[in-house]
């Protein structure tokens, strides 16, 4: 028992003292001070990483695969096709899901252009939504919008910005909500 109030009173003493001794240090304020070295730009700053892990390149999928988000170029003309399905093809990607933001005229030059290619079975198109100007009656012609754009083939609706509610904004100027 003896032993057990030695230590209270130790740890009491302690506690009582670690104030003390942690004001007594001198205090560094980095506020006040330049830094001695410019900080670099954003293109200067290289980073090396400290992660040290085997690594294994994987430059080709040993199966076909589904991109399911695929931001090609715009596929509009035989040339561009062409060339991302060599890259698919390179990479071992049956199918791209083409998640590039377009809707009417533009998603329909892409869908008549990949098949004229023949290159049908290797694209899927998403469509996206006219957001901007939301009013009165906005839905239905949102809605007849992409009526059309499944129409000419497209089988989804892609991305809907990270932003949605910053940007976007009825007529009368309020912000439009995601509900």
């Amino acid at each position: 028992m003896r032993l057990t109030t030695r230590l209270q009173v130790f740890i009491l003493v302690a506690l009582c003292a670690a104030p003390i001794a942690c004001d007594a240090q001198q205090r560094r304020s980095f506020r006040d001070r330049e830094p001695t070295i410019p900080p670099p730009s954003i293109t200067e700053y290289k980073p090396e990483s400290t992660l040290v892990v085997p690594e294994h390149e994987v430059p080709r999928a040993r199966f076909p695969l589904v991109d399911i988000h695929g931001h090609p170029p715009t596929l509009d003309n035989l040339e561009t096709i062409e060339s991302v399905v060599a890259e698919m093809d390179r990479l071992n990607i049956g199918v791209m899901v083409q998640a590039r933001p377009s809707s009417g005229q533009r998603l329909r030059s892409q869908i008549e252009a990949v098949r004229e290619a023949g290159y049908e079975d290797r694209f899927v198109f998403f469509a996206s939504l006219d957001l901007e100007n939301i009013d009165l009656g906005s839905g239905l012609k949102i809605a007849r919008q992409l009526e059309e754009d499944i129409d000419a083939g497209a089988v989804g609706i892609g991305e809907i910005s990270k932003a949605f509610g910053l940007f976007h904004t009825k007529m009368d100027g309020s912000r439009l909500a995601m509900d």
